[in-house]
């Protein structure tokens, strides 16, 4: 994500997907309406009023994480640990990892067993948090704007935003938010039509189907990945 005015999930992953995810636009297209199928019901009986409420509470909801993202991504006082804390707070109180993680498994999820699956949640979440973590020095003042939202089945709304770095140049990002009663969570950020769980769920795939069908080769490649960042952060910190 580039421009925020909201988050951190949303800054870092909106710098990281618009920048390698284009790749993935055909593919995340085909996929989304399925994603949105699969995960909220069909929208019924609601009147405009709530829906108009509902809205609302969404596009505010991301404003509020797009200034606390921002907030601490443009403190020069805080240290690159202290970021990473305020980011895993962050992504822990207003995203839901476990419906992402799980989509992002994919079909694979149906056959892993519960401690396969516990451990793959863990490993996912410190996952998000070490790869975005190491994006933060992309923030170069971007600002993110928040434009209008869409209802999309009976539980989500997708909220319209836009990042604008110095030059004036614009990306679209878009929110899925789910949640009633101003109790929140993102599922999905898309940037420019690109899924980031989608993109996710393409990657895990051909890890996994390379690697027999076994989820065990999912969750040693994320073991492996986080040991390379933390083998780079202490000879960085020497």
């Amino acid at each position: 994500m580039r421009p925020f005015l909201i988050s951190t999930l949303a800054l870092s992953s909106a710098v990281l997907f618009s920048g390698n995810a284009y790749s993935h636009v055909l593919l995340s297209n085909v996929l989304l309406d399925n994603f949105a199928a699969v995960q909220s019901s069909i929208y019924l009986n609601a009147s405009t009023e709530n829906e108009e409420t509902k809205k609302q509470n969404a596009e505010k909801f991301i404003d509020d994480i797009a200034e606390r993202g921002i907030g601490f991504l443009s403190n020069d006082t805080l240290s690159q640990a202290e970021k990473e804390r305020e980011f895993e707070n962050l992504l822990i109180k207003n995203f839901d990892m476990k419906t992402i993680a799980r989509f992002a498994l994919g079909r694979y999820a149906r056959g892993a067993s519960q401690e396969d699956l516990q451990e793959y949640y863990a490993l996912f979440q410190d996952m998000i948090v070490k790869t975005y973590s190491e994006r933060f020095s992309d923030y170069q003042g971007q600002t993110l704007n928040v434009s209008d939202s869409q209802l999309s089945g009976k539980r989500d709304v997708v909220v319209n935003s836009f990042i604008q770095d110095e030059k004036g140049t614009r990306v679209l990002i878009q929110w899925r938010v789910r949640g009633e009663g101003g109790n929140y969570q993102v599922i999905d950020i898309i940037v420019e039509g690109v899924s980031m769980v989608i993109t996710q769920r393409s990657d895990f795939a051909s890890i996994i189907q390379r690697g027999g069908g076994n989820i065990s080769v999912l969750t040693q490649h994320i073991k492996d990945r986080l040991d390379s960042v933390k083998t780079l952060e202490v000879s960085e910190n020497k």
